[in-house]
């Protein structure tokens, strides 16, 4: 959910590279595509080859470290493909990546995938979250923030009540309080934390079409919590793919329930951080309420 600290101005292209020509001069690059999807980083991709992020807020400037060392554990114990840190500014105003092939595993690409290569994003993914959740949270630098579901929770219920019976029905506001009010239950039934990726989602799960090789990014959001919480977005495959992948990971029936209500959260909590934000439209912010609230799902 990130830190929501003070924003950086944006740089746009010509000032990202600027100050990565100024600061890496013998770096070199034939094709450039520049990204600003206006949430924690703005992005430059050089030939496909290395992705260069520049963080926006200091919260993401302290993670840096964290995410290297982190991404260096896991690439031995899994085959996703993961955008290894190959170089920090020592200023901390940008990190470069390795290049992370693929297009995003958005729920029809998935869909569209034989069964075979289901089976094997399914498979891949689930030691990659058990590999994660296995490792030492004290890498995450001091005072890094936990994924603060009760404290965020007070501040959604309040910019629900507040904001969303402008945008939403009658019906939907039920539904919203019904999800709201089944945070305490969830938070009380939660386990002891793990080291969690935290946005685990179609944006951030690559899927390469050459080599059927699954990619995850953008571990910037690394923090301590449920680990139901890196499974709660893959309900927008579907609950059979969830439940597979939850099986491969060793997880039950409690570990499901757990994840589809964080993402029934999670819904609530992007519309909510519209109000506030704009990052999106709200058609856009809407559409994971849609797809796990206001229907079966």
């Amino acid at each position: 959910m990130g830190d929501d600290g003070p924003k950086d101005p944006p740089l746009g292209e010509e000032g990202a590279v600027r100050l990565l020509s100024e600061a890496m001069p013998e770096l070199r690059w034939s094709s450039l595509r520049y990204v600003d999807a206006g949430w924690d980083h703005e992005v430059l991709l050089l030939d496909d080859r290395l992705t260069v992020r520049f963080p926006n807020e200091e919260h993401y400037r302290r993670m840096l470290d964290a995410e290297r060392v982190v991404i260096d554990r896991l690439a031995g114990r899994s085959r996703v493909a993961l955008p290894r840190v190959r170089a920090i500014d020592p200023d901390r105003r940008f990190s470069v990546h390795d290049f992370v092939p693929g297009e995003q595993l958005t729920p029809a690409r998935l869909l569209a995938l034989s069964a075979p290569d289901r089976d094997e994003v399914a498979d891949a993914l689930a030691g990659l979250l058990s590999a994660l959740h296995g490792l030492d949270p004290s890498v995450l630098p001091p005072g890094t923030p936990s994924w603060t579901v009760p404290e965020e929770h007070v501040e959604v219920r309040r910019l629900a009540a507040s904001g969303l019976p402008a945008l939403l029905g009658p019906v939907e506001l039920r539904l919203v309080d019904e999800v709201l009010d089944d945070v305490p239950a969830l938070l009380a039934e939660s386990p002891p934390p793990v080291l969690v990726h935290g946005d685990v989602y179609e944006d951030h799960l690559l899927h390469d079409p050459a080599t059927g090789r699954l990619g995850l990014i953008d571990f910037s959001d690394l923090a301590v919590g449920d680990p139901a919480i890196d499974f709660a977005e893959l309900i927008d495959y579907g609950r059979p793919f969830l439940e597979d992948v939850v099986r491969r990971y060793g997880g039950d029936e409690a570990l499901t329930d757990r994840a589809i209500r964080y993402g029934r959260w999670l819904a609530v909590y992007l519309m909510t951080d519209h109000l506030v934000s704009a990052k999106t439209s709200f058609a856009e912010a809407r559409i994971p309420f849609d797809r796990r609230v206001g229907s079966d799902g």
